[in-house]
């Protein structure tokens, strides 16, 4: 502390090793929607927290911390609460001056490393000794739908593709047996069922990824996607289901939107179509 004539405080805080320490079972999904608390009341003159998180491990765990003060009629001293995980570098902090209610998002950037044996994440928090609080861990549904859109939007192109694929096989093998095609979402909804491509793709990957099938076979073939997302800790068992869906409903939609747009100025996309084809 350098020299000053400013007046100088120190807080302390006397706790016995683990009372200010708490080890907080996070679900590995989502809390109910009323919370789940930590501390109904701090005890009189309490400074210090440690909230380690020993079950935050994956990026779709999402949840934050909501601090609020229970009586408090002047707040002295800034409320500061940081977030840290080891094995990323990751800390957020959150610090309010007043009786506002205190929000520190917990959310992972980076999975936990399939061999990392160190510390968890953790949770510090440092109160206005004089003030009272409650403390409480709630879900945060909409950060962890924001996660999944971060973390496996970019294989949804991929997904699309191969709905469209599958639609024009069925559009191409109704022309060639019934001298008829199909409509677009009809062909969708007959040839792009994921019942039948999703659990060869899913044991094919899983066989190539786990070493079953020999080593001389798998060289012919790319490492696949289910490989890389095992080892950084984002391989779920109904993730390609779920992106096939989502996929399948955003080809449906863009369908239902083409139609549309044809319906009403078809000649203006026939002009636009044209143009575009010549300049190839």
């Amino acid at each position: 502390m350098p020299p000053s004539d400013e007046p100088s405080s120190v807080r302390y805080d006397m706790f016995s090793s683990t009372s200010r320490s708490m080890t907080v079972a996070l679900p590995r999904w989502f809390l109910p929607l009323h919370g789940y608390p930590l501390m109904d009341t701090t005890p009189p003159h309490a400074f210090f927290y440690t909230l380690d998180l020993p079950q935050l491990e994956r990026p779709w765990q999402a949840f934050k911390l909501v601090v609020r003060a229970l009586t408090c009629p002047n707040m002295t001293q800034p409320v500061v609460a940081t977030f840290r995980v080891p094995w990323s570098n990751q800390h957020t902090s959150v610090v309010i001056r007043n009786n506002e209610e205190l929000t520190l998002p917990i959310m992972l950037h980076l999975a936990k490393p399939a061999d990392w044996t160190q510390s968890s994440p953790y949770i510090t928090l440092f109160l206005d000794s004089k003030c009272r609080f409650s403390v409480q861990i709630e879900s945060a549904p909409v950060d962890a739908l924001a996660q999944f859109v971060r973390l496996f939007s970019s294989q949804l192109v991929a997904y699309v593709a191969a709905i469209l694929l599958l639609t024009l096989r069925e559009q191409l093998l109704s022309l060639s047996t019934d001298q008829h095609c199909l409509l677009f979402h009809h062909a969708l909804l007959q040839g792009a069922k994921p019942y039948y491509i999703l659990p060869a793709v899913k044991i094919a990957s899983s066989a190539i990824s786990w070493g079953i099938v020999p080593e001389m076979i798998t060289t012919l073939f790319p490492v696949p996607n289910l490989s890389s997302l095992h080892h950084s800790g984002l391989d779920l068992l109904l993730l390609p289901l779920f992106l096939y869906s989502v996929a399948f409903a955003l080809t449906f939609i863009l369908g239902l939107v083409a139609y549309a747009a044809i319906v009403c100025s078809g000649s203006t996309l026939n002009k636009f179509a044209l143009k575009f084809v010549g300049k190839l």
